[in-house]
């Protein structure tokens, strides 16, 4: 039996056996559910400025940023998303929540609720273009108040791109264990499979100008796809130990590979679109295995108008990872944009090395509440870290460093509207992974050490809508390719910038997610004073813009419209300057997207439903995409998405 087939009988068989079950997809909404514009996620639905990729232009996935349900979880691709129902990107004033803040904020998945009840939820979805998908949820009571389970399968056909289908499926089950008052043990395990996942075919320009546009839809080569595979599994529980003392844990695996991931780059693209060299890279077997936990320990002692909170906390972590050895095919001139059927390289691979990496630490953090004054915190860090690379025939080159790490928050109330909040920071995180078209390719140089301050206000407009503004300063080495397309430390780069969020309810009909970055990155350095790269660095915006609104109807009952509207100011397409643009880097152009949707609440026999409509990007704009590694590739087209959430 197929995966669809599967699917569907799956579906068809939860449906028939379910009884009193109550709402739970079909009320799923991030504009009416996300704190503020910094970037949310709910289901299937994404709003706000960041993501778990990028936040103030940098990624915290990369930077090892990740907390599942606020403990510390080492992930570097994704988590199945049949065990998440939701993230939260943490920055400025939402970060200080967390005992031991890092610098470019943090991405906080929450697993899916276990509730004391029985329930079942469908998800079928088509488009854009001919992509569909079916999901399943349900939620079972086990034993009442004490062990319930939930559990959730999809199958997709993706295909954002005009015929460039991929075809995930996954699934994931979380169980909650409550043995005894204030005990709660969730164990938990997902697992997501991507199969014929084709190569994304990346542009290279040979000058000071960008490729000509061409149509958005499919032009790898079939014999691209590969399967991949990510699984996480783990444990999370708390427990009182004393009237004042809880222990929260949490111990996690994991896992994530491919069979050979293949890059199809087109290198050196003339004026009219022609590719001096269409190159294939082509990886071996590939597979990255991470352990990671943290067990911390929280005291609160409250008086009648101070609280003093003290967590003590360890964390570690165990990853390895194999890279190298790819096999490289170049073929003559191509045409970008067209799909001309080419004969699969008989691949020869090389010698694959291995990373090794072992982290531990110990902080101690102090957490002071004034109610009606403020609350302030300070904590450090020590760290012990330690990455071994290992290449066949050679001795292992082994890095290590044992920063101590030191963070202070503050924020003030000057009154029941108005808070004022101010940060410092440093951290240790993995270096960014050297792209494909490097010599040294997927390398990880060692880790870095990172800093950030940054400090603002929110003010509550009304109880319901609420604006953040602040400023941050984020400091980082620089790396990216050289002129012999070494992948390597350039420089230091620095984002200062300004950042504001709207959020909430305008009206009892109308919310909004509104969110501004106004930012200033730069690079500087030796080779910037040298002249050998611009002052840009490649891949990032001065000026990002994110607008959602969702207005509930008056005339038709549970009919609603929403709308996005997403800014992106220019970006570097190059490191290098160019003596025809005035000793400047090549940039790509600002662009706008519009999508426009409606979502219909009703009932059928006592079952919710939610019908969504969405057309994204309406007026089918084209932009080209840039990574840091300066490769071009075409966005997203003009998509209409139907979507059909029911709670049995």
């Amino acid at each position: 039996m197929g995966a669809r087939a599967l699917a569907l009988t799956v579906a068809a068989a939860a449906l028939a056996c379910a009884q009193n079950a109550y709402a739970q997809r079909a009320n799923e909404n991030a504009v009416r559910s996300a704190d503020d514009a910094f970037g949310a996620s709910v289901g299937n639905e994404r709003v706000g400025l960041y993501n778990d990729r990028d936040a103030r232009g940098f990624s915290p996935i990369a930077a090892g940023n990740v907390r599942l349900e606020g403990m510390y979880f080492d992930m570097r691709s994704n988590v199945p998303s049949r065990l998440v129902a939701g993230t939260q990107v943490r920055v400025g004033l939402s970060a200080q929540s967390y005992p031991f803040p890092a610098p470019t904020g943090i991405s906080d998945y929450t697993l899916r609720a276990v509730r004391d009840r029985n329930a079942v939820s469908t998800v079928l979805q088509a488009g854009p273009h001919d992509a569909y998908s079916v999901e399943l949820d349900l939620e079972a009571r086990i034993i009442p108040q004490k062990l319930g389970v939930s559990a959730g399968f999809f199958y997709r056909v993706e295909e954002f791109i005009p015929e460039e289908s991929v075809y995930p499926w996954g699934l994931g089950i979380v169980s909650r264990w409550r043995p005894a008052p204030g005990v709660e043990v969730t164990p938990f395990y997902g697992y997501g499979r991507r199969l014929d996942d084709k190569a994304t075919p990346y542009l290279f320009t040979a000058g000071a100008y960008l490729p000509p546009e061409i149509e958005a839809s499919g032009f790898a080569q079939d014999w691209t796809g590969v399967d991949g595979y990510i699984e996480s599994y783990g444990v999370r529980a708390t427990t009182p130990i004393t009237e004042h003392v809880t222990l929260n844990a949490g111990l996690f695996r994991h896992n994530n590979g491919s069979e050979g991931g293949i890059g199809d780059l087109y290198l050196n693209v003339d004026r009219a679109g022609l590719a001096a060299t269409h190159r294939f890279t082509d990886e071996p077997l590939n597979e990255q295995r991470s352990l990671s936990g943290e067990a911390r320990l929280t005291g609160v002692w409250s008086g009648e108008d101070l609280r003093h909170t003290i967590h003590a906390s360890v964390r570690g972590r165990e990853g390895r990872r194999n890279f190298g050895g790819a096999s490289i095919r170049n073929f003559g001139p191509a045409q970008i944009g067209e799909r001309t059927a080419m004969p699969q390289p008989a691949w020869t691979y090389g010698v694959s090395s291995f990373d090794e990496v072992t982290q531990f630490s110990g902080g101690l953090a102090y957490q002071l509440t004034w109610r009606g004054v403020g609350e302030a915190s300070i904590g450090v860090q020590q760290i012990d870290y330690e990455k071994t690379v290992t290449t066949p025939g050679l001795a292992p080159v082994v890095t290590t460093d044992d920063p101590l790490i030191p963070n202070a928050t503050l924020a003030i109330t000057l009154s029941r509207r108005l808070a004022l909040y101010g940060s410092f920071t440093q951290g240790l995180e993995e270096s960014p992974i050297a792209p494909e078209i490097a010599v040294n390719a997927q390398e990880t140089p060692p880790a870095i050490r990172t800093e950030q301050i940054d400090f603002g206000l929110r003010y509550a407009i009304t109880p319901r809508l609420r604006l953040v503004a602040g400023y941050f300063d984020i400091e980082k080495p620089y790396f990216n390719l050289d002129g012999a397309r070494v992948y390597r430390q350039l420089g230091d780069e620095r984002h200062r910038g300004a950042e504001i969020s709207l959020s909430g309810a305008v009206t009892d009909r109308l919310n909004v997610i509104a969110g501004v970055v106004l930012m200033e990155p730069v690079v500087e350095g030796e080779a910037v004073t040298n002249g050998l790269i611009g002052d840009r660095p490649v891949g990032q915006t001065e000026t990002t813009v994110r607008l959602n609104f969702d207005y509930r109807t008056p005339w038709i009952e549970g009919l609603s419209v929403d709308a996005a509207l997403n800014y992106s100011g220019p970006r570097a397409a190059t490191s290098r300057t160019f003596a025809e643009l005035g000793n400047e880097q090549l940039m790509t152009e600002e662009f706008t997207t519009l999508d426009l949707g409606m979502r219909y609440r009703f009932e059928v026999g006592g079952r919710h439903n939610t019908l969504r409509l969405q057309v994204t990007n309406v007026a089918d704009a084209f932009a080209w995409q840039v990574l840091s590694s300066g490769a071009l590739y075409v966005n997203n087209p003009r998509g209409i998405v139907a979507t059909l959430a029911t709670d049995f």
